[in-house]
């Protein structure tokens, strides 16, 4: 059936990272949660909206996209990085996100995989809690392929101004730690730590628990959500 044909694929290495989009007639709360257990990234019930289709299909490939282009860079670029003991990065952009989480991505001892974690906890930073875009606005935008434009038109108002992304970057005999801390209110980071059911079905919701679950050892928000720290002992690989 679909649930066993999603394990076997899900035990492929080459096939881990490809965005499985689930549809079926009858998806309780048990069995959408078996799913994103085995490897679902996304849910479709039928009858399905055309438009709530679209956004789902636009949020999965480029899910793909990004590991696609993590996985390229992890296999191009010198890993000299690697010999980084400690630095601090200061950003505003998503643009500036990506290109920071693909070169600290060669920090890390799973290029790949981290550096995709690492890049989801960068644009929160950016668009939940710098600009304040709200998940359910988020999944507005998604849905009419404007969230990319929200974000660079928020950027740009005077409110948002003068916030900023930091990140913090350490190396010791321990291993590698990460702090991001952003500018903004923070937000309800503890609803977000686990894949919820009942966010299954939209094109967002579920980065903050994926990146915990499937690319870092130790991710922990602190206070009131406007700072994350990620800690990678030597010797790690993501799942």
């Amino acid at each position: 059936d679909g649930m066993e044909l999603l394990k076997r694929v899900k035990q492929e290495v080459r096939f881990r990272q490809v965005p499985v989009i689930m549809q079926t007639a009858a998806a309780s709360a048990e069995q959408v949660a078996e799913g994103l257990r085995n490897g679902a990234y996304y849910y479709l019930t039928k009858p399905f909206d055309g438009m709530v289709l679209a956004s789902v299909v636009r949020a999965a490939v480029a899910d793909g996209s990004a590991w696609r282009d993590m996985a390229r860079s992890a296999n191009q670029e010198p890993r000299t990085l690697i010999l980084m003991q400690q630095a601090r990065f200061r950003f505003r952009s998503l643009d500036d996100a990506r290109v920071l989480a693909a070169s600290l991505a060669q920090c890390l001892p799973d290029p790949t995989n981290m550096g995709l974690g690492l890049l989801e906890l960068l644009v929160n930073a950016v668009e939940h809690g710098n600009v304040e875009i709200t998940c359910e606005e988020k999944s507005r935008l998604l849905r009419a392929d404007a969230w990319e434009e929200e974000v660079v038109r928020r950027l740009a108002l005077p409110e948002y101004a003068d916030r900023w992304v930091d990140l913090e970057y350490q190396r010791t005999d321990a291993g590698i730690e990460i702090v991001v801390r952003d500018d903004g209110a923070g937000f309800d980071w503890q609803s977000y730590q686990e894949l919820d059911p009942k966010r299954a079905f939209e094109p967002n919701g579920r980065g903050i628990a994926l990146a915990r679950q499937l690319c870092f050892p130790a991710l922990e928000y602190l206070g009131n959500g406007n700072t994350v720290r990620v800690k990678i002992p030597h010797g790690s690989a993501a799942a």
